[in-house]
């Protein structure tokens, strides 16, 4: 077992890829394709790309994107017990996402899919996770937590049609940099300081070289983005936080 904070690659970037079991990826893509009625892949892709875009923003709510599967729960909850020290737990929902949701519980875990279209802006500006729980607390989306924790990790799980060109993006190591954070007055939306990432938008990288078998665990004050997908039809992802 062991602990992020002790490994060097996380220390020194932020970041580090893991093996992840394949059969938990089948298990994420089966449940989507079951949620969206689709009988296959394509024709998720299909259906997904006909969608207008105000149709599609709606069905991807963040309530909607949660998977609330218990078997997906148990399985990935059996995933951190061989990554993470002893205690360590996936957050639960906010109260508001519980109730924009469908089939969800108080109990739901915070286990959430993507899914960034060809050519389309479904992906997020450059941020801190921890923007989002700092900005979030003592509100109804404020992420539940079951006990008390020291540090949070997020992981992120390449499910289909992800590459080197339409990926999560991470600047290695600034989540030691002191910059200026922001938030978008309208959908309080965190962001970075323009000046700190018109400087460094060359030193943006995706990890991967292996989709099939890797996830990404990073801290949550690692600055990342989304890349706008021109390479696939689709991309779809999962993600959630682990507290330590």
């Amino acid at each position: 077992m062991t602990y992020f904070n002790s490994e060097y690659q996380y220390i020194k970037n932020g970041y580090i890829l893991k093996d992840f079991p394949s059969k938990i990826k089948t298990q994420i893509l089966n449940f989507i394709l079951s949620k969206f009625e689709q009988p296959t892949v394509n024709d998720l892709e299909k259906f997904l790309l006909n969608l207008t875009d105000e149709v599609f923003s709606s069905l991807f709510s963040k309530g909607n994107r949660i998977i609330g599967d218990e078997k997906i729960e148990n399985l990935l909850n059996d995933y951190i017990k061989n990554i993470f020290v002893n205690g360590s737990f996936i957050n639960q929902i906010s109260k508001a996402k519980m109730l924009e949701g469908k089939n969800l519980n108080a109990n739901s875990l915070d286990i959430q899919f993507r899914c960034a279209r060809f050519k389309k802006n479904d992906v997020a500006p450059a941020h801190r996770d921890s923007q989002f729980w700092n900005g979030l607390k003592g509100s109804d989306f404020a992420p539940k937590t079951q006990k008390i924790y020291n540090t949070r990790s997020k992981v992120w799980i390449p499910i289909y049609g992800c590459t080197k060109g339409n990926s999560l993006n991470f600047i290695p190591g600034s989540h030691n940099h002191k910059i200026d954070l922001n938030y978008d007055n309208e959908s309080n939306t965190p962001s970075i300081n323009k000046d700190y990432i018109k400087q460094n938008t060359k030193n943006f990288i995706c990890p991967f070289n292996n989709f099939n078998d890797k996830c990404v665990i990073f801290h949550d004050d690692v600055i990342h983005k989304g890349v706008q997908n021109n390479d696939t039809p689709i991309r779809i992802s999962a993600e959630f936080t682990v507290c330590s």
